[in-house]
């Protein structure tokens, strides 16, 4: 069934595959953006909506274009605009579900309309930003599509493939099914609803510190902000040394890297740091749709279970390879 999907995936995708050899030594990396419009700290919007817009000015700095991944029930009448911003900076916006769950203690059927509420959130923002208009996204529109998708689904589904592009889609976690019939049945789902999965290889684990960070933020402690956000960026350099060796040593191959960091404060503050250590050390920056393009990507998933694995580490060649 995986092989038949893949096979698909590479006929009719829109992310062409290179066929050709790539610079072993190249050293390529997209960045990808989890949890918009922004990780659950208590300040109020408009200040969270300021440090996006510093942080937005970062990536610019060093013409990143990324791709950013929202949840659904996130956004609101209050927070929307963040997710403009990102897209007035020319960065791809992602379906990354709806309230955030993984699938191991839902039905897929639960973890499918949650993918579909997403999409439609997505629809109203995007739709709202081409025709220049306020989306409607208070309490009782969320509530409405809620019941909508759940009451019908087919059509929302068959809705989702005919009047839609491609959207890339985030498993919260990395968890894609605790059983292989679930993991299978959702990566069936998604391929025919028109998503394409963003992968990851490299993992900034921003999760770890971002707490602490936050309380020292909270209780103006500069010195430990320093402190945690140094650990932070040196935790960083770590893993993507690691990655890059990993898939050198291990796979015997010039990858083009995913990078999976969280909107976060840790990261408006910190990350500027680690676009510098990227380009000090040789590090292009390109686009998801481009990293994409390597073939590693369509590999087979060679794990089912419930931990969120990388796609660097549950990766497997196929045995029958796709013709190119």
């Amino acid at each position: 069934m995986i092989l038949s999907i893949l096979i698909l995936l590479y006929v009719f995708s829109p992310v062409k595959v290179d066929a050709g050899d790539r610079n072993f030594h190249k050293k390529k990396v997209a960045f990808t953006i989890d949890d918009l419009p922004f990780s659950l700290n208590y300040i109020p919007w408009a200040e969270k909506r300021k440090h996006v817009q510093n942080f937005l000015e970062v990536l610019n700095k060093y013409s990143v274009e990324s791709t950013a991944f929202i949840i659904g029930s996130n956004v609101t009448d209050e927070n929307w605009k963040i997710i403009t911003d990102f897209m007035d900076y020319g960065h791809t916006i992602g379906n990354h579900t709806y309230y955030h769950f993984g699938p191991n203690g839902v039905s897929a059927r639960t973890y499918l309309e949650n993918i579909l509420l997403c999409d439609t959130v997505l629809s109203i923002i995007k739709y709202s930003y081409k025709t220049d208009t306020v989306p409607k996204l208070g309490i009782d529109i969320h509530q409405k599509l809620i019941f909508d998708i759940s009451t019908n689904f087919e059509r929302h589904k068959l809705w989702r493939f005919e009047n839609n592009d491609y959207t890339y889609f985030r498993y919260p976690y990395l968890k894609r099914g605790n059983t292989r019939m679930k993991r299978d049945s959702i990566l069936s789902f998604l391929y025919e609803t028109k998503h394409i999965i963003a992968p990851v290889t490299i993992t900034s684990h921003d999760w770890r510190f971002s707490d602490d960070f936050f309380e020292a933020y909270k209780s103006k402690d500069k010195e430990m902000m320093d402190i945690i956000g140094e650990r932070y960026v040196h935790h960083v350099i770590e893993q993507i040394n690691h990655s890059y060796k990993h898939s050198r040593r291990e796979l015997g191959l010039p990858i083009d890297h995913i990078f999976l960091m969280h909107m976060n404060l840790l990261n408006v503050f910190y990350f500027d740091k680690i676009l510098k250590w990227f380009e000090e050390n040789n590090w292009e920056f390109i686009t998801l749709e481009e990293a994409m393009t390597n073939r590693f990507y369509l590999w087979d998933d060679s794990y089912s279970g419930t931990e969120g694995i990388p796609w660097l580490y549950r990766a497997k060649k196929l045995i029958a390879p796709i013709p190119f």
